[in-house]
């Protein structure tokens, strides 16, 4: 496991349900306004801030992890967490979901 004093709150939620882990990160970068990466990199991490952007803008935006399921809005400056619930089945990797208001 990735050893970085950063990640250490993994450690601490290895029991955490999956939707629960995806809400938490979510909320996270919203409430930071920004994003980070385990490599560094400066053209890594960049993703979830931008899918944050989106939701900002009148979107709906959901995230299915393994066994989470997420779906988000923004209304007046705040993140909602408007579905969140564990899968009987894993997926095996992330599947992101955007719709916009036409």
């Amino acid at each position: 496991m990735y050893t970085n004093k950063k990640w250490f709150w993994l450690d601490e939620r290895k029991n955490t349900k999956h939707s629960e882990l995806i809400r938490i990160a979510m909320e996270t970068s919203f409430k930071n306004k920004n994003t980070r990466t385990k490599t560094k990199e400066p053209n890594r991490g960049k993703g979830l801030k931008q899918l944050l952007d989106f939701v900002k803008n009148q979107g709906r935006l959901t995230i299915v992890s393994n066994k989470g399921y997420c779906s988000f809005q923004v209304e007046n400056e705040k993140l909602t967490t408007t579905q969140q619930k564990e899968l009987k089945y894993p997926l095996q990797g992330t599947l992101i979901e955007w719709q916009i208001n036409v």
